[in-house]
């Protein structure tokens, strides 16, 4: 599996889309430090969020775990191991989740996506979430401070 691994790796680092980075810790090629350009049009845009993937052993037939290194005020980041919550990083075999058919840049645009969207369909952090449902104002301006104070 490490041909597909440098493979996408390749891909990723030639991209052209501007909206993220790709490299490596230490050289090693199943862990990757990704920078992600927060979302235009979000309380994250204009932050760049460190994004720690992990590719196991088993990769493709096991997705990537993805950490969130930048710290970030948002209800699909867990605020204890700073991991994000997807269907796509999930393995049950329902529509949307992961399947070794599943691409490293696939969960990039979902995560990408999701903080962009400011949904709370996938939630790691209740009490972000439940700030975001109740009074998204209040939550919009402690993710743009967060995003300038973090994020740089």
């Amino acid at each position: 599996m490490t041909k597909r691994i440098t493979g996408e790796f390749a891909k990723l680092q030639k991209n052209k889309e501007g909206w993220f980075t790709v490299g490596t810790y230490s050289d090693d090629i199943y862990q990757w430090k990704v920078i992600i350009n927060g979302p235009e049009n979000s309380p994250y845009e204009g932050g760049k969020f460190e994004v720690k993937i992990t590719l196991p052993k088993e990769y493709p037939h096991k997705p990537p775990m993805l950490v969130v290194m930048t710290k970030v005020y948002s209800p699909i980041v867990n605020p204890e191991d700073h991991t994000i919550c997807h269907p796509i990083l999930q393995t049950d075999n329902k529509p949307g989740n992961w399947a070794p058919t599943s691409s490293v840049y696939e969960v990039l645009v979902a995560f990408r996506s999701m903080l962009g969207s400011l949904s709370t369909d996938h939630v790691s952090d209740t009490e972000v979430a439940q700030v975001l449902a109740e009074r998204p104002e209040e939550f919009k301006k402690t993710a743009r401070e967060w995003t300038k104070l973090y994020a740089k």
